[in-house]
């Protein structure tokens, strides 16, 4: 005869019945469950996750009413003496409309280090960038540090608005750090040190 389950062997009276659940309480005593209350606090969850992006919504909309101005950064990248370097533009949002034209940016590099662009984002308005690389004699290039001349001009049709350019060099090398801010329409430039 083949073997029988030990359900079988009980016969059809035996029926399993759950005890009902039960959690620890502060003292690590057990205590029953109550399932009411976790439906319950489910459903208020999903009450107040309903609620999630009307009140988001809420808040985006008073911030926006304040009076702090946004700023959006753009950058080209450049390579200089084989190092990497981030020349961002930062101003107002109010800039991306107001842009007129590419933002001109003139890298000068000591005699006989090399330069170029790597990559450019698609600059303030969309209207992207012109940039030119010159030498100077007047600019060193010695063991610890590099000098780099940056000049940016931002064109655009409100002249107010600010402009800050930062110098930013990806690793730690030969190239420093430098920050200078102006405004649209004027040239803004220093020498990274």
């Amino acid at each position: 005869m083949g073997r029988r389950s030990p359900l079988a062997r009980a016969g059809p009276i035996a029926t399993a019945v759950a005890a009902p659940p039960r959690a620890r309480g502060r003292e690590g005593k057990d205590r029953p469950v109550d399932r009411l209350a976790r439906r319950r606090t489910r459903r208020d969850a999903a009450r107040l996750l309903g609620l999630a992006p009307v009140a988001l919504a809420t808040a985006l909309i008073a911030r926006g009413a304040g009076a702090s101005k946004q700023w959006c950064k753009v950058d080209p990248v450049v390579r200089i003496g084989g190092e990497v370097a981030d020349i961002l533009l930062s101003s107002h949002e109010g800039m991306q409309e107001a842009a007129t034209g590419p933002a001109r940016v003139v890298v000068t590099v000591p005699r006989g280090v090399e330069a170029e662009q790597l990559s450019e984002d698609e600059g303030f308005g969309g209207h992207g960038y012109r940039v030119r690389f010159a030498e100077s004699e007047d600019l060193k290039d010695t063991e610890g540090a590099l000098q780099v001349r940056v000049a940016v001009y931002a064109p655009a049709s409100d002249d107010s608005l600010p402009v800050r350019v930062d110098f930013a060099p990806r690793d730690k090398g030969r190239l420093g750090t430098e920050r200078a801010v102006g405004e649209a329409n004027s040239w803004i430039s220093f020498t990274v040190r």
